[in-house]
């Protein structure tokens, strides 16, 4: 399915509290709606958050720094890279 990045913030663990705050605000910039609107699912049903956290407080470890975890949430795709890019991808055209 191809699709296109419609949002993106940067996570940074030291100023930004916490990484669950940071995705859904990602989500709703890229659904276009208030972040308070991002309630089900919850980010809780569709991914560990801690584990996804731990990632990115690790930071990049690999050559090129772009270690990444990829899970679905409703109709996006859900990037966050050990580098703290959170990025949200939604089918392009016909693809929904």
């Amino acid at each position: 399915m191809a699709r296109t990045r419609t949002a993106q913030r940067r996570f940074d663990p030291k100023t930004d509290g916490d990484l669950t705050s940071v995705i859904v605000l990602a989500v709703a910039d890229a659904k276009d709606v208030s972040p308070h609107a991002i309630t089900d699912p919850t980010l809780f049903d569709c991914i560990d958050v801690e584990s996804v956290s731990r990632l990115v407080e690790d930071g990049p470890t690999g050559a090129a720094g772009t270690e990444s975890v990829r899970f679905d949430y409703d109709d996006s795709l859900i990037e966050v890279r050990a580098d703290g890019l959170v990025g949200v991808f939604e089918p392009v055209g016909d693809a929904r």
